[in-house]
């Protein structure tokens, strides 16, 4: 943590070349080398870490985020940077306010224009992403309950296919209403021919021509 509030790129590259998990560790404070960065306004270093896979929305004690020191700093570059990297701009502090919310109490004083474009930009973006993703959960879970409707169905199909043949004797079997499928199955696994043939005695229900 030293090596990124001093500003000490290749010690850190080098540190996380050998161990990537560094980039999850945090102070006292709950605060990441990402949040130093930003809070040094050290776009290398928080280019550093965030391609090196560092929590870009991890809260600090106070449930603030590296976008919300970005913003409050006013610094234009690392929240477009931030926003590139899916930092969320309605993330709340423990007051419940988002980094959206408190930047519009202070608009157009102490911040840049550009920023609160941005922060309505990558709203609007999360609210669209949101929509689409609804909207495939349902297609998914409409298509899930035709799939075991269907699955249902078929299964019935094949029962009451199955129950259409009922044993008469030893060797012949009868059955209901012609079937559409040109082959079926009886009760033994065994596969006939069209029912047709097998009621004119052409094949029996071996699927073998019947002997006379």
């Amino acid at each position: 943590m030293k090596n990124v509030k001093f500003g000490e790129i290749q010690v850190v590259a080098q540190m996380i070349k050998a161990d990537p998990l560094i980039v999850f560790q945090y102070d006292d404070m709950q605060q990441t080398g990402l949040i130093w960065a930003v809070k040094r306004a050290n776009i290398d270093m928080a280019r550093l870490l965030l391609r090196s896979f560092s929590r870009v929305n991890f809260k600090d004690l106070t449930g603030r985020s590296a976008l919300s020191f970005a913003v409050a700093d006013g610094n234009t570059q690392l929240v477009k940077i931030l926003l590139c990297y899916k930092a969320d701009p309605l993330s709340e502090n423990n007051q419940g306010e988002s980094i959206l919310a408190l930047y519009e109490k202070t608009e157009g004083k102490k911040h840049d224009i550009m920023i609160g474009q941005y922060l309505r930009l990558c709203r609007e973006q999360l609210k669209r992403q949101a929509l689409i993703s609804n909207k495939w959960k349902f297609v998914k879970r409409t298509q899930n309950l035709l799939i075991v409707r269907t699955v249902s169905v078929s299964f019935f199909s094949k029962s009451h296919l199955s129950s259409l043949f009922t044993e008469t004797d030893g060797r012949q079997k009868s059955c209901g209403p012609v079937a559409r499928n040109p082959k079926l199955v009886d009760k033994k696994g065994n596969t006939g021919e069209a029912v047709e043939d097998v009621r004119a005695g052409r094949f029996d229900w071996d699927g073998k021509p019947s002997p006379g």
